[in-house]
């Protein structure tokens, strides 16, 4: 089966360096190395810039490049805006939404959880907590480099 990494932020992927006593950010090859090396394909998608995952896309060997799937900056922006009730709310989670759907990973939309007051509630997908819609055990949701490496 399988095996499907989801980052919704491009934050493990950077370190930062000190060069010349100045400090900058740059990609941390080991973390981009891991995830090839652990999974089948890799999801990465956040508002940062087109030119970073550009940049991310042509330092990757030729041969890692099939497993990265890359949404930045200007795919969030052109999701839309305009919600019924019983829509996602915000572009990065419609964003999200459309994302897993893209590559077939099982996820709700909409789930019955209960309150704090025993009384049920309908929660919307949120990309801030989108591993507790995703029903696909093939994945695997990545926010920290811990995660990662561990």
């Amino acid at each position: 089966m399988a095996k499907i990494a989801v980052l919704p932020t491009s934050k493990p992927l950077r370190t930062e360096v000190v060069k010349r006593g100045k400090r900058r950010q740059a990609l941390n090859g080991r973390v981009i190395g891991d995830l090839a090396a652990k999974y089948d394909m890799v999801i990465i998608g956040s508002t940062a810039s087109d030119q970073f995952y550009e940049y991310l896309f042509n330092t990757l060997p030729l041969h890692q490049r099939v497993k990265f799937r890359l949404y930045g900056r200007s795919f969030f922006a052109n999701q839309s805006t305009e919600m019924s009730e019983d829509e996602i709310a915000d572009q990065r989670s419609r964003g999200w939404a459309e994302i897993l759907t893209e590559n077939h990973v099982a996820f709700e939309t909409v789930r019955k959880t209960m309150g704090s007051d025993l009384l049920p509630r309908m929660e919307h997908f949120t990309w801030e907590r989108m591993e507790e819609f995703i029903q696909d055990s093939r994945v695997d949701v990545l926010r920290t480099i811990e995660q990662i490496s561990g």
